[in-house]
């Protein structure tokens, strides 16, 4: 009886003894109040972070809610009685003022400054945090995990983009000669526009995309505008599947692969370009992420297919190749793929170019008009000026628009790109610095536009390789803690700003009711002409052109049955007056008006 009564009291010393005791430091309290500070910042400028919309602010309400709020986490934490819980706290309450902070006011800068905000709070409490990242051990859970961030982005794209162009925000160019285009090659396999130069002519005279055919059979059974953005969002989210097998490949572990393809989805370079309507440059993401994984999964027939397909997505793409081959040939010392690399992109960059000056109106070298040589001209003129002058090389890298470009691209990744002693993988930024950084056109250094697709793939690459080389698996993990929290708030600087979209949606309803209903109204076998946002909804035609201020200037029309003007306030042009009213003096007369919506005219002789 006495041995009972003594195990008894021994099981409630032991007891007593694993019962987890805290005890609030002072460290404790100041990370609270810290962290109560960030969430009643939150709630108190929710949405609006101008000083003028806080009209009715107070700050007398601004102390009640943070005591408040500092008693409840206090009572919280008594009950829950967890060492790390002020150190959750804290980081939680950072991310949702990071989050609102970077929606409300889109800027590469608040992404820095955030960026900083968290390393720092991460640091802190690095060994808590690691905590965070627990390994994955269930393969069932790890793919759900992965499609739902394939899901996740495609449907976040695709929304947005098919609500633009419902709503007839989608412009001629770049939505308005793919719609034309896909129409033809269902119908006849060409692919001939009549508005992307004002001519009957084919695409392919532009840009060498044989990649479209690879489409085409779904734009058969779902034929549709609408689907090209559809397939464009989804070739996006595809891109997590060879990201994954490339991280697993490095042997990185299933937690680190998992956090990779997030950052990958929530990077504005990834994303970004599909605002701007469709482009044969979406499909570089999942082609050249699959290329990498089998480079490093050492398979050769993989690799040679994934190179031949970028040199199908646009002649300039043959140049990725080219760089691809010359990081195998001269940083891995791989003589075999590497050759081969380069063989496929130089013979088809020959044939590429060649066609287009054969066929088509040359290169676009316009583009890059700042590189070009004095003594020379065209291509010749760029490479002349790339060879004898690097010093103007690194003036046309560098100004204000550009290094915010820079930031939106690389904050995401922490600027690891370049961390890395194996200087032989800058040869993968090749393409970063010539398509991005050395042109003066604008398009090309912004993460609305397509440009940025390829480079950015390299760029992961990199970052994964200079990742994988990272052997204390605590640092990795507090790195990527640090990008994936920045990377969130770089998500809602840029995706955030094209949100208007559904609210506009939603406010025009009616006005994009009309717009189907005389979209409807023009008979499918007829000729148009139409201002360049209406272009896009009625583009399934054979005959249709972009009316613009260059109607005025030459004084001509386009001999269609109808011409469609757009009035709606932001989308009429400033000489929409003038072009309706050359229209009416060459033989047509208004059938149907819309006050600032749109003019109906048909054509009477």
């Amino acid at each position: 009886m006495g041995n009972k009564r003594s195990n008894k009291k021994s099981n409630a010393t032991a007891k007593k003894v694993i019962k987890p005791s805290y005890k609030l430091t002072m460290e404790n309290v100041i990370t609270r109040l810290i962290a109560c500070w960030c969430l009643t910042v939150f709630i108190e400028h929710f949405k609006n972070f101008e000083l003028a919309a806080q009209s009715s602010f107070s700050l007398s309400r601004f102390a009640i809610h943070y005591i408040i709020c500092f008693l409840i986490v206090s009572v919280v934490h008594y009950y829950i009685e967890k060492p790390e819980f002020d150190a959750y706290y804290l980081l939680g309450s950072l991310v949702l003022f990071g989050f609102e902070l970077n929606r409300s006011e889109s800027s590469a800068y608040i992404v820095i400054a955030t960026f900083f905000v968290f390393a720092l709070a991460i640091y802190y409490y690095k060994d808590t945090y690691i905590k965070l990242f627990r390994d994955i051990n269930k393969p069932a859970i790890r793919y759900v995990l992965l499609a739902l961030i394939g899901v996740s982005i495609t449907f976040a794209i695709a929304f947005l983009t098919v609500l633009r162009y419902e709503q007839s925000s989608s412009s001629t160019y770049d939505m308005g000669i793919f719609a034309q285009m896909f129409y033809n090659m269902k119908d006849n396999f060409s692919l001939n526009t009549t508005c992307e130069r004002f001519e009957e002519m084919s695409h392919l005279h532009v840009h060498t995309s044989l990649i479209y055919y690879l489409i085409l059979p779904i734009y058969f059974v779902f034929p549709h505008s609408s689907t090209l953005l559809v397939v464009q969002a989804l070739a996006i989210g595809i891109g997590v599947i060879p990201l994954y097998l490339l991280a697993k490949k490095l042997e990185f572990s299933e937690t680190m692969s998992i956090v990779i393809c997030a950052i990958y989805a929530l990077s504005p370079a990834t994303f970004g370009g599909a605002f701007y309507d469709f482009h044969e440059n979406v499909f570089l993401i999942p082609i050249l992420l699959f290329l990498f994984y089998s480079y490093e999964a050492n398979k050769l027939i993989p690799t040679i297919i994934f190179s031949v397909l970028t040199c199908m997505v646009k002649e300039d793409a043959t140049l990725f190749i080219i760089v691809m081959g010359a990081y195998a040939l001269l940083g891995r010392k791989d003589i075999k793929r590497g050759i081969i690399m380069m063989a496929i992109g130089g013979i088809a960059m020959i044939l590429a170019f060649s066609y287009i000056a054969k066929y088509g109106d040359g290169l676009m070298t316009n583009h890059y008009a700042n590189l070009v040589h004095p003594d020379s001209e065209g291509l010749v003129g760029i490479l002349a000026t790339l060879v004898t002058n690097p010093g103007y090389l690194i003036t046309q890298m560098i100004n204000t628009d550009k290094i915010e470009f820079i930031l939106d691209v690389l904050m995401p990744v922490g600027f690891l790109a370049f961390a890395t002693k194996h200087v032989e993988r800058y040869i993968l930024l090749i393409p970063f610095v010539f398509v991005n950084l050395l042109p003066e056109y604008a398009y090309q250094h912004d993460v609305f536009y397509q440009y940025v697709f390829g480079p950015y793939m390299f760029i992961l690459y990199v970052v994964i390789l200079n990742l994988a080389d990272i052997k204390d698996s605590d640092k990795l993990k507090h790195i990527m803690l640090v990008c994936l929290i920045t990377g969130v708030c770089a998500f809602m600087s840029q995706y955030g700003t094209k949100t208007y979209y559904y609210e506009n949606y939603k406010l025009a309803k009616d006005t994009t009711a009309t717009l189907k209903e005389v979209y409807d109204s023009i008979p499918d076998d007829s000729s148009v002409s139409a201002s360049t946002f209406f272009l896009p909804k009625l583009a399934k035609r054979d005959v249709i052109y972009m009316i613009d201020g260059a109607v005025v200037n030459k004084g001509e029309i386009y001999d269609t049955e109808y011409a469609i003007f757009d009035y709606r306030p932001g989308f009429a042009t400033e000489t929409v007056d003038q072009e309706k009213m050359l229209y009416l003096s060459n033989g047509y007369e208004e059938i149907d008006f819309e006050n600032e919506v749109y003019s109906l005219l048909k054509k009477v002789n």
